[in-house]
């Protein structure tokens, strides 16, 4: 899926499937692929990144 198809489908959905949907996608990573997740989930959530 497209990047635009993704954000179409994200913002048309209920707040607790994106999130029960972000999890669930998170558990699907590997050890490594988490870690350097962790860094970009932390930086955009505390506001020192944006998309």
């Amino acid at each position: 899926m497209k990047i635009q198809e993704l954000r179409q489908m994200l913002s048309s959905a209920e707040r607790s499937r994106v999130e029960k949907a972000f999890v669930e996608s998170y558990k699907q990573l590997k050890k490594y692929q988490k870690e350097e997740a962790d860094i970009l989930i932390r930086d955009i959530l505390s506001g020192q990144r944006t998309l």
